[in-house]
């Protein structure tokens, strides 16, 4: 698979993913909605949050990296980064859906992606 087609496809998967968000916010009363309205809700924006990071950051990666490195890192590390961000992302909105938002948890959320984000790139000599 080159370049364009992981775009377009990334592009499309994307998209799908918004206008299902973009179905459930319109659709279902998240007052009288169960636990699968909200599963759907949480994992639709999720979804749709790693692809625009990981297309909107793949631009830059590829024209402020190395240029000896090859493609498919860059795609690798857009990806890698849409999925830490989107999952913080996501966890913050479930915690402040929970009532659970509070300056411990937040702090204590942070320090275990840095250490993940931290473990991952020092095992990985070529990222």
């Amino acid at each position: 698979m080159n370049l364009r087609q992981y775009i377009a496809i990334m592009f499309f998967a994307t998209t799908l993913c918004w206008v299902s968000l973009l179905f459930v916010v319109t659709n279902i009363d998240p007052f009288a909605a169960s636990l699968v309205a909200f599963v759907f809700f949480y994992l639709s924006l999720f979804l749709a949050l790693i692809g625009t990071i990981s297309l909107v950051s793949l631009p830059f990666y590829n024209k402020l990296g190395a240029n000896e490195l090859s493609l498919h890192r860059f795609v690798r590390k857009s990806f890698r980064n849409g999925l830490f961000f989107s999952s913080i992302l996501t966890i913050l909105l479930i915690m402040r859906g929970t009532q659970t938002f509070h300056l411990w948890n937040v702090t204590i959320l942070i320090i275990i992606f840095s250490l993940v984000i931290s473990l991952n790139i020092s095992t990985n000599s070529y990222s």
